[in-house]
């Protein structure tokens, strides 16, 4: 019974309030029209709602129905609240204030939103877009420049990648995008982005983007991308990603550990799927004797996405991987699928890169071996 009566009790307040605040609003509105019929008393009461309400929903309301831009500016510039600051902010329209709001420091980008979407100074909206503190508003700043020297200049230079990521999409250059997918070889976000907009890509620029040595999910995502991977098996895309997790364990407060996620799918029907745990037997044991963490990360088998993928290549475009692709580790994956031994003995002798000569002579021994038996 006490129970029902506290939660009657906590209702009733409730819907008390929320009826006070509507209350408000109306009497706000009231105001409001009458301030536009001339009524000084009323537009004056309305000014001391916007500046000195205790509730920032009232604030908020009353700032909505300002015109005077000095009693707009000091809300924009001195109110508590973002959400009142970002109204009052909506409604300035003195390019000078506008200015002051960019250039305060921490101010949210809520508010500053509202000023980059009317203020005509390229050279300021460009300027936020390269300093900011704040990444999201160098973000929305982003949409606002249209300077390929300023956009190039962020994609290569600003710390945070969701940054870069954004500058990259509105890049043309394609040599620029080639370079910067390079520089991001070990970033997924940024590296797809760039590979997305590039219209050739090329066997040159996946053996350089290989050449950085990147992880094995990128290497992944770059198969899709190969082009005779994407010339022999039409519609092919990769998804793949790697999850970080903490586990508790008994006197330690976590223990790390990776799983990776591969998924092949060809024009969105999927026929290849698995997660591969990356924690290695013994870890646990590891973790007690002090080791680096690290040593306890497995990679999944990169040569089993290749060989699955391989699976759905003709066979004379496996000959045309092994011969001309830039991608090492899919050249070396094709070599099970090759019996020729005379094109084997060519690579084994002649291959530039001295990891597949080994593959190569290594194949070619073991079907020797099987004719022999």
């Amino acid at each position: 019974m006490k129970r029902k009566s506290t939660v009657l009790l906590v209702s009733l307040l409730l819907f008390s309030s929320s009826f006070c605040h509507a209350q408000n609003l109306r009497t706000i509105g009231e105001l409001s029209k009458k301030c536009q019929r001339g009524d000084s008393a009323a537009c004056i009461k309305l000014k001391d709602i916007a500046i000195n309400d205790e509730d920032y929903k009232m604030r908020s309301a009353a700032t909505k129905f300002l015109t005077d831009q000095t009693i707009l500016k000091k809300i924009a510039l001195n109110d508590e609240h973002g959400f009142v600051r970002a109204d009052a902010a909506e409604k300035i329209t003195d390019q000078t204030v506008l200015k002051e709001i960019l250039l305060k420091d921490n101010e949210i980008q809520l508010v500053k939103a509202e000023a980059l979407k009317k203020i005509n100074d390229e050279n300021l909206i460009n300027y936020v877009a390269l300093n900011d503190k704040d990444r999201s508003v160098r973000i929305f700043a982003l949409g606002f420049v249209s300077d390929q020297s300023v956009i190039k200049k962020i994609a290569y230079d600003d710390q945070d990648k969701g940054v870069c990521r954004t500058a990259l999409v509105k890049i043309t250059d394609q040599t620029v995008l080639r370079d910067l997918a390079v520089i991001n070889s070990n970033n997924v976000g940024v590296l797809e982005s760039a590979l997305s907009k590039i219209q050739d890509i090329d066997s040159l620029l996946i053996k350089t983007i290989l050449q950085k040595q990147p992880s094995n999910i990128i290497k992944c995502k770059l198969l899709s991308f190969e082009p005779f991977i994407k010339n022999a098996v039409q519609g092919v895309s990769i998804n793949a990603k790697e999850t970080e997790k903490n586990f508790p364990y008994q006197n330690v407060n976590w223990l790390k550990t990776v799983d990776y996620s591969v998924a092949i799918s060809i024009f969105n029907k999927s026929f290849f799927s698995k997660d591969y745990l990356a924690r290695k037997p013994g870890a646990v044991e590891a973790f007690d004797k002090g080791s680096d963490h690290k040593t306890y990360y497995g990679t999944f088998d990169f040569f089993e996405v290749c060989d699955t993928l391989l699976s759905c290549v003709p066979y004379n475009e496996i000959q045309q991987i092994l011969l001309r692709s830039g991608f090492d580790d899919l050249r070396i994956a094709c070599l099970e699928r090759v019996t020729d031994q005379e094109l084997l003995k060519k690579l084994a002798i002649s291959d530039k890169e001295e990891l597949m000569r080994i593959a190569a002579n290594d194949r070619l021994k073991k079907l020797i071996g099987s004719d022999q038996r």
